[in-house]
């Protein structure tokens, strides 16, 4: 049976469900010395004959468009099926299957080596076209999965751009606020504190003014720190330095100064130098500060130690403690342990919260040790920068 014919029979008894729904076509290569390719489509639709020339690459480019190609054995089809093997695999290019008796031929380019005998070319089709059916799934889902990664990278991006944009609209805002009010604050304050030099002592206003104005001297304290904490920048300090930035600008406050009695300072006498922002750490130690006076009538303990190769800060009190179930919400906005007593001393429960967004910009934790009724202690430790004595080679 000449090749023609038995392409002929084998797709004369090839059932309409041996291949997949997708379209499959199949091409039948003609040996032959013409130096052109032509495609003839023939009888049924789905099956061409393609006339192999000289050229194995315009040969390539003619066949690229089926699903399957079936090759008579020769030195022309051999060529063509090398020139297809470079344009890469299936479904690039179709699945092909060369007709041959010899063994020698099996190093060929080919997908399926196939005996010159009707059932067998029938089963190798249906093989064949389920074969790239399964590859051009295969890429269709690829080409998906990766069209649902890109827009899902690009909607990360555009949360990231937005984030951004948003932290620094916050910070904005929270800067123009803390400089807007500053200034009335200051007038406000002096006004307050002239009345209350006129006035006698016990004046029952004068005494509502002064705690109102220092509880809006807090509120704008807050505000101002939190602008401040957002543009945390690392650099090398004297880790002792930055209680004494704490406990200097809390002078400056009308409220704050009387209490500064009952804060035991404990330091480390050698000078020890983190890489970390003076303001943000100032920040942090003047809220574990004041919340320690807030909720303690006694003393509190402020140190700065050396721990092996990293420096503790620590604010210890002996006031009312923190229960278990108030722990995990303690970092939370606006919360405060005892609303009413907080109430009484002012504040707006940001300071943890803040405190604890600067030392996430820091790489590092505020634990809490704490027992109610008995105190707290608070702490976090940064690493020591090791400097250098020499400058090197200049």
């Amino acid at each position: 049976m000449t090749p023609s014919a038995l392409i002929e029979a084998a797709f004369d008894a090839l059932p309409t469900s041996a291949f997949p729904p997708l379209n499959v076509s199949v091409a039948h290569l003609i040996s032959s010395a013409t130096p052109s390719y032509l495609v003839q489509f023939g009888r049924r639709a789905g099956f061409a004959s393609v006339r192999v020339g000289a050229s194995a690459k315009a040969g390539a480019r003619a066949c690229t468009e089926y699903s399957v190609v079936i090759g008579v054995d020769s030195p022309e089809t051999i060529s063509l099926f090398r020139a297809l093997a470079d344009v890469g695999e299936p479904p690039e290019r179709p699945v092909m299957i060369l007709l041959t008796h010899a063994f020698e031929q099996m190093w060929s380019a080919a997908d399926f080596f196939c005996d010159r005998e009707p059932y067998q070319l029938l089963r190798t089709i249906a093989a064949a076209g389920a074969m790239h059916a399964r590859a051009l799934h295969l890429t269709i889902a690829c080409a998906e999965r990766q069209a649902r990664i890109d827009a899902f990278a690009a909607k990360e991006q555009q949360m990231v751009r937005l984030t951004n944009e948003l932290a620094l609209f916050q910070q904005a805002i929270a800067r123009n606020v803390a400089h807007e009010l500053n200034t009335p604050m200051l007038q406000v304050k002096a006004a307050v504190a002239g009345i209350a030099d006129q006035l006698p002592p016990a004046n029952r206003l004068v005494d509502f003014a002064v705690q109102a104005t220092s509880r809006l001297e807090g509120v704008i304290q807050d505000i101002t720190m939190l602008a401040e904490g957002m543009d945390v920048r690392l650099q090398p300090i004297i880790a002792q330095d930055v209680v004494d930035v704490a406990l200097r600008d809390r002078r400056r406050r009308w409220s704050q100064a009387p209490e500064d009695e009952r804060i035991l300072v404990e330091m480390e006498p050698v000078k020890l130098v983190i890489e970390a922002d003076y303001k943000g750490l100032s920040i942090v130690m003047q809220h574990l500060i004041d919340n320690a006076l807030k909720f303690s009538a006694e003393k509190i303990q402020v140190s700065v130690s050396r721990e092996r190769q990293n420096i503790c800060f620590a604010v210890e009190d002996h006031g009312i403690g923190i229960s278990r179930k108030h722990r995990s919400r303690i970092f939370d906005p606006f919360f405060q342990v005892d609303s009413g007593h907080a109430r009484l001393k002012g504040g707006t429960g940001l300071g943890l919260t803040l405190a604890r967004m600067i030392l996430d910009k820091h790489g590092t934790q505020l634990l809490i040790e704490s027992q109610k009724g008995v105190g707290s202690r608070f702490s976090f430790t940064l690493p020591i920068l090791e400097m250098r004595d020499d400058l090197g080679d200049v």
